[in-house]
C-alpha cells in the first residue's frame, strides 16, 4: 500500500496523489492496526511501476516471541528461586535465550549487574542454531562477584522490521560465611505436626542437624540429614519422639545446627504444643 498527501489511509484507493509527491509505504498487518513504514518513494504520473514485496505472512513472526530463562546451577529463578533469594556464593547463574521466529545475534543481548553493563569478559556465551530458532546460553560465574546483594538484568533487543525488547530481571544475595536467618515452624502452636523453615547462607551446601527439648533441657528428638541447601529450606517433623509416641502438649525449644568443613553455627527457637 501506499500512503501520499491526501490519502484516506483506511481504503485501498491512493487518493489525491500528485507527481513529485512522496510515497511512504503503509504496513497492514493481520490484526487490523495500519501504520506508515520508513520506506520512501517518490509519486510519477502515467508511469507504471513494479513493486516486489517480502511480507511476514505468520502473525506470531509479527510478535517475534522471546523467551528469557534464568536458572542457578539447576534452579529455575520464580520457580525453584524467589527473586532476593540467597545463592550460593560459588554458583553459576544461566541464561537461556529463545527466539521462536528471527534469529538473534549475540550483540542482541546485554547484561547489566547493579544498573552498570557487565563487559563480555564476565561472562560467556555460546549459540545454538537450526532453521527455525536461535538458542543462546549465557554463563555467568558468581564467584567472581563480591558478597553481598546483587540486582541482575537481562535485555534482548533485535532490530529487524518489527523491533522488540524483552527483559528479565533477577535479585540474589550471596555469603561467604555460613548463616541462619528467618528461623520459623510453622504452625505454631502444633497440634500433630511442623515444619522447620529457615534461610541458609554459605558458599555452598551445609549439614544441618535439628535437636527438640523440653524446657527442662531433656532431649527427646533429633533429625538428622534436615535441608541445607542455600536458600529456603523446609524440614519436616511428625511430632513424634525419638520413641515414635506423640509428644504431650506443652512448650519445647528447638536448637538447629548448621555446619561445613570451616564453621559450625547453633540457633535456638520455641515451639508449642496444643492439641
Amino acid at each position: 500500500m501506499f500512503l501520499v498527501a491526501g490519502d484516506d489511509p483506511e481504503t485501498n484507493v491512493i487518493e489525491g496523489a500528485h507527481d513529485g509527491d512522496e510515497i511512504i509505504f503503509k504496513i497492514h498487518l493481520p490484526t487490523g492496526e495500519l501504520f506508515p513504514s520508513d520506506t520512501r518513494g517518490i509519486w510519477e504520473e502515467a508511469v507504471n511501476h513494479q513493486l516486489n514485496l517480502y511480507a511476514l505472512s505468520d502473525i506470531d513472526s509479527l510478535k517475534t516471541p522471546l523467551t528469557i530463562k534464568i536458572r542457578v546451577n539447576d534452579q529455575y529463578a520464580f520457580q525453584d528461586i524467589v527473586s532476593g533469594d540467597p545463592i550460593p556464593a560459588d554458583a553459576t547463574i544461566f541464561i537461556d535465550i529463545l527466539s521462536d521466529v528471527i534469529p538473534l545475534q549475540e550483540d542482541d543481548v546485554t547484561l547489566e549487574l547493579n544498573q552498570k553493563k557487565l563487559s563480555q569478559d564476565k561472562f560467556s556465551i555460546s549459540s545454538i542454531a537450526n532453521t527455525s530458532k536461535t538458542n543462546f546460553e549465557i554463563s555467568l560465574p558468581v564467584r567472581n562477584l563480591q558478597a553481598g546483594y546483587h540486582h541482575l538484568k537481562v535485555t534482548v533487543q533485535n532490530g529487524g522490521l518489527f523491533p522488540n525488547e524483552r527483559h528479565s530481571e533477577f535479585a540474589f544475595r550471596t555469603s561467604n560465611n555460613l548463616e541462619l536467618e528467618k528461623i520459623v515452624n510453622f504452625p505454631n502452636p502444633m497440634a500433630e505436626t511442623t515444619k522447620f523453615t529457615y534461610i541458609l547462607l554459605n558458599k555452598q551446601e551445609a549439614e544441618v542437624t535439628i535437636k527438640i527439648y523440653t524446657v527442662a533441657g531433656r532431649l527427646i528428638r533429633t533429625i538428622h540429614g534436615a535441608a541445607g541447601q542455600v536458600g529456603y529450606n523446609e524440614t519436616f517433623w511428625d511430632g513424634t519422639d525419638e520413641f515414635g509416641d506423640p509428644i504431650a502438649n506443652g512448650v519445647y525449644f528447638y536448637k538447629i545446627i548448621a555446619k561445613d568443613s570451616n564453621k559450625k553455627i547453633e540457633r535456638v527457637e520455641k515451639l508449642i504444643k496444643i492439641e
